[in-house]
């Protein structure tokens, strides 16, 4: 089918992208908006114009549509409001889409019934959108300009669709309803994730109190509190224990028994109460009260602790003691037995003679004697003294001051229980308990008003014990439904909802059908193919829905079949129909040969293509055993081949060695000349000798010329063994002459046993060959000036001299030399090297990087490494050379740059690594070889900058024409270090200096890192300034030892290595040859 397409089906298109990319953004603006929802009906802003009231309430988000002016996908600014009508139903079920109140064909006009929410408009299920381009500014340009609201500056009505819907969260409260329930309210509902519509519920339900339960104590009450509270709602009520123990002070005389305060627990059942007692108030630890037995006032101090139900209250006080002498009786009468109430003599051994008259009948002559107070149950007054009988008289009486009652209420009545009240007399102690009765119910009264759920009713509840009686019950409220209807639309139905304004309850009614869409005509979108149907795009006049309905496809041409190369294709549209078959091969194996391949022979039975493939190896030829063909003799060489045992083609041929009359020992000392097996070992050790160079001559002797490496010498004597080869049997009275590099010799004959030991009585020996150093040029007239060369001690700094160079050398002369060897000197100058050496060994050293002129050419990217790799400060060095040369600091971009130009003047390889801020350097050094060391002293240099510069060791201090180097540095010897840090400096400094293999005398300088502790292993010294003779003569070694020393390890070492094996024996060069000679043993 053709169909002619119009402009229109470009604008539908578009529309559906548009929608498509709506519905591709509903995700990211629904988590954008999650965490600011609201409802807007909650706080509804009202303003001038329908639209500007729209704009302050909408939900804004930013989304992606296609402009219709912009012509292209970009961000819009979308704003979102819910509906909100007076009747509850959308304007769109009366046709009205525009919030200007334009219907949905873009011409006639409506009522949008638009109201305040909260007051007379609800939520309708729908919402305003707006949409503006945040590119050109054009408003609502994501429709179709074909649309009314295209360019305008109004809302469009859109459903708010269940896939937008979101759940509210729940929120529950609690409200007191009685002493068992209350009730629960929850709170929910629905909301739509853009426009924030809201749709409340709200439930409420009785539910017993969650009780739990606490003790209080109420130390000024005497009591303590049970509360029984509910944990959801603000309901409580108590309960009281009596928690009181009352001290009272003792009155009374003394009589010669101890006597103290008393105690009376008043506490009530549940209570446990631990008094303790003591001489001042921060001291109560006794268990007891104190007694008193003497006259006097005493003061007790006591601590009350009352526990009830695991809770403590405690009690702090004081009380008295008062003992009086006994000479009055209670009353304050004299107990002399005079029987006058007025006499105060107070002695009760008298027997009434105080009161006799003794010649003053009533003139007595008075005085007063003393004053005594009134009590509260006990008469005041005063005693007047005679001074001429010493008679004693009671006067001026004051009546008694009665009790000084302090009430202590220990319980209070309440309705349920009777109170309970202690009185105590302030003076005296005394006490008395009394109980006050019942009271009355303390009610309140409250109404819970009836609703459509529940009857109302009048509480009267006592506030002290509960008792509750409900009163005035009243009927349940009938329902308020208020009914909202939804009209139908093109998909859903309409429906009549009746929800209860008081408890939200509902139920629906007036269920209609949905209406179905109301298509127009069609707009093509594309035209049918091969494989794609046509589609052809339907729009409902009605609500604005798209859908897209298909033509079918119009099927293959189908072209030449399908070949095992080519496929079948569609004539029309070129797809294919049919892959291309493929070959059919068959195989066919051909079997390889000692020299051919093998492979296999693939034909195709449909078209006769061939090829081949999967190639075996040849099988090769299997050789044979040597087959000889003649025999050597001493005058000629023999023959020999190999042929193949499958083919049989000769496939190797050689010759046979001639039987030679000379040859050198192998690794066994061992040497075959002749038909002879000689064999020449040490005659201490019977370690063999390798390298000796044995000959047979014509007499039937032999010869022998030691190696290089040993000497003919009594002290170290070899032994010569001759045996037959055929059978092993030991060759006895054969003359054997040995000599050596130096030309010494010895001969004589073997024994029975077929041996032989040089040195003999016969020769010449001991001959050791030395080195002699002779002055160049030689003068022709003078004295000898050859000097012979035992030992040499290098004491030189630097390249080509420090770094195993001049050690080869040495090595090669065969001088025996002090220090270290060439390997130990290498790596020790090769500052990287030493560091990956000594990190294998666990000896701590600090990172580094590696640099070289390549890296030095990009010298950006080498700043960047070390930046980023180290960070600053940083310490660069040349990579081999030593005394700090070319070595310095860098605590940022400029330095570093300036320091690796400097370092690379001295050095075509740059060592960068981390610089230790706060830095102590501690050196130490090292006596020994690799099997057994000992450490020095242990100094710390003081030097003027970061680092100990070139300056502080060989300028500073230097004086006339020289610098002592090293040992002119001012240093603090012994170092200031603990016990323990100074054995770790000189472990460390003995197991770098074996792990490095050195000799002799070397210094090791370290870095400790004062932050946190850490010591790092800095640089060796293999031929220390000075030799680091000040840091041995502080551990007993003096200047004359330590060399003497020294050159005692360099000659056990060259004693060592006189023993080793260099060469051995091969026939590396039997099938070489040169210039006609047939090879022979290295």
């Amino acid at each position: 089918m053709n169909l002619k397409k119009n402009h229109y089906s470009r604008r539908a298109l578009a529309l559906l992208l548009t929608l498509v990319m709506c519905v591709g953004m509903i995700p990211t603006a629904f988590a954008a908006q999650q965490n600011s929802y609201h409802d807007p009906a909650e706080h509804w802003m009202q303003a001038s114009g329908r639209t500007n009231e729209l704009d302050a309430n909408s939900v804004v988000t930013r989304e992606t549509f296609k402009c219709g002016e912009c012509g292209k996908a970009t961000s819009f600014e979308v704003f979102r409001v819910p509906e909100y009508t007076r009747n509850g139903q959308p304007a769109l079920s009366h046709n009205v889409k525009y919030s200007d109140g334009t219907m949905v064909d873009g011409v006639g006009k409506g009522d949008t019934m638009d109201g305040i929410p909260g007051k007379d408009a609800t939520y309708t299920g729908y919402h305003y959108t707006k949409a503006v381009c945040e590119t050109c500014g054009g408003i609502n340009t994501n429709m179709s300009k074909s649309e009314y609201g295209y360019l305008k500056n109004v809302y469009w009505l859109y459903d708010c669709a269940a896939a937008f819907t979101q759940e509210l969260d729940e929120t529950v409260s609690y409200e007191y309803t009685d002493d068992t329930y209350h009730t629960a309210t929850t709170k929910g509902g629905t909301y739509c994730a853009f426009c924030y519509g809201t749709n409340h519920t709200v439930s409420r339900k009785l539910e017993r109190h969650s009780m739990v339960t606490e003790v209080l104590p109420q130390p000024a009450n005497g009591r303590f509190a049970t509360v029984e509270k509910c944990s959801l709602c603000d309901y409580a009520r108590y309960d009281y224990t009596a928690a009181k123990a009352v001290i009272a002070d003792y009155y009374g005389v003394v009589d010669g028994k101890p006597h103290t305060i008393t105690v009376s627990d008043l506490s009530e059942a549940g209570v446990r109460t631990a008094i303790r007692y003591g001489n001042s108030a921060d001291s109560c630890t006794m268990t007891s009260a104190p007694n008193y037995t003497d006259e006097g006032q005493y003061t007790v101090y006591y601590e009350i602790t009352y526990t009830c139900d695991g809770v403590d209250m405690t009690e702090n006080g004081v009380a008295y003691v008062w003992l009086r002498d006994d000479t009055t009786d209670e009353n304050g009468n004299c107990s002399c037995g005079c029987s006058n109430p007025n006499c105060g003599c107070q002695n009760k051994h008298c027997n009434g003679n105080c009161c006799t008259d003794k010649g003053c009948g009533e003139n007595h002559k008075y005085i007063l004697l003393d004053s005594t107070k009134a009590g509260c149950t006990t008469l005041g007054y005063d005693r007047y003294l005679c001074t001429e009988c010493g008679k004693i008289e009671k006067r001026d009486y004051v009546d008694s001051l009665g009790h000084a009652w302090q009430s202590i209420v220990i319980r209070d009545a309440t309705c349920e229980t009777d109170g309970k009240l202690l009185e105590l007399c302030s003076r005296c102690g005394q006490l008395k308990q009394t109980a006050t009765s019942k009271g009355e119910h303390t009610y309140e009264t409250y109404a819970v008003a009836a609703t459509c759920t529940s009857p109302g009713y009048t509480v009267r509840e006592c506030s002290v014990c509960g008792d509750r009686h409900i009163e005035d019950i009243t009927s349940v409220l009938p329902h308020d439904y208020e009914s909202h209807v939804i009209s139908a639309t093109c998909e859903n139905g309409g429906k009549t909802i009746h929800r209860c304004d008081g408890c939200g309850s509902s139920f629906v009614t007036d269920y209609t059908s949905p209406l179905g869409h109301s298509w127009d005509e069609g707009t093509l979108i594309t035209n049918a193919t091969c494989t794609g149907e046509g589609i052809m795009e339907y729009r409902c006049i009605r609500c604005g829905y798209h859908r897209l309905d298909a033509d079918p496809a119009d099927g293959h041409i189908p072209g030449a079949p399908a070949t095992c190369t080519e496929p079948q294709l569609c004539t029309r549209c070129g797809a294919v129909l049919e892959k291309a078959l493929g070959h059919d091969y068959k195989s066919e194996v051909t079997a390889p040969t000692c020299t051919e391949m093998g492979y296999t022979t693939n034909t195709c039975a449909r078209c006769g293509d061939s090829n081949k493939s999967n190639y075996t190896e040849p099988a090769g030829h299997k050789p044979s055993d040597w087959i000889i063909d003649k025999e050597p003799t001493t005058d000629s060489e023999g023959s020999k081949h190999k042929e193949c045992t499958v083919c049989g083609e000769k496939l190797e041929t050689q010759p046979i060695e001639k039987i030679y009359n000379s040859a050198t020992t192998d690794s066994k000392g061992e040497a075959v000349v002749g038909g002879y097996l000689v064999t020449v070992t040490d005659t201490d050790t019977k370690n063999p000798v390798a390298n000796a160079a044995v000959a047979l001559h014509k007499d039937n002797s032999i010869s022998i010329r030691l190696p290089n490496s040993r000497l003919l010498d009594y002290a170290d004597q070899t032994t010569v063994t001759v045996q037959l080869i055929k059978d092993k049997s030991a060759v006895p009275d054969m003359s054997i002459a040995v000599t050596d590099k130096n030309d010494n010799y010895a001969s004589g004959k073997t024994d029975k046993a077929g041996q032989i030991t040089v040195p003999t009585g016969s020769g010449k020996t001991n001959e050791d060959g030395k080195v002699f150093l002779t002055p160049f040029p030689v003068k022709m007239f003078g004295g000898k000036k050859a000097v012979e060369i035992d030992v040499a001690f290098p004491v030189v700094h630097g390249t080509n001299v420090e770094d195993g160079a001049f050690q080869g050398y040495l090595k090669t002369m065969g001088i025996p030399f002090v220090g270290c060897e060439v390997t130990a000197s290498a790596i020790g100058m090769d500052k990287y090297i030493m560091k990956a050496v000594l990190k294998e060994c666990d000896v701590p050293v600090l990172d580094a990087q590696l640099y070289t002129l390549s890296d030095y050419a990009q010298i950006e990217i080498l700043l960047d490494k070390v930046e980023k790799g180290l960070g600053y400060p940083v310490i660069v060095k040349p990579v081999n050379l030593g005394s700090s040369v070319g070595i310095s600091v860098a605590k940022n971009r400029v330095e570093l740059t300036h320091s690796v130009d400097d370092a690379f003047k001295y050095a075509t390889k740059v060592l960068v690594e981390h610089a230790i801020t706060n830095l102590r350097e501690i050196n130490c050094s090292v006596l020994g070889d690799e099997n057994d060391a000992i450490a020095s002293e242990c100094e710390e240099p003081l030097h003027t900058k970061d680092i100990l510069s070139y300056e502080d060791k060989y300028v500073s201090n230097a004086k006339g024409s020289g610098s002592k180097g090293m040992a002119s540095v001012s240093r603090k010897i012994p170092a200031e270090l603990s016990p323990e840090k100074r054995e770790e400096v000189r472990e460390l400094a003995v197991r770098s200096f074996k792990a490095l293999g050195c000799n002799g005398v070397s210094r090791i300088d370290f870095m400790i890192d004062e932050d946190n502790g850490k010591l790092y292993f800095n640089e060796i010294n293999t031929i220390p300034g000075s030799l680091a003779f000040y840091l041995w003569e502080p551990v007993g070694v003096p200047y004359k030892e330590l060399l003497d020393r020294m050159i005692q390890l360099s000659l056990k070492r060259a004693r060592t290595e006189e023993r080793l094996t260099f060469t051995f024996d091969t026939n590396i060069l039997n099938s070489a040859s040169f210039g006609g000679s047939k090879g022979g043993k290295l």
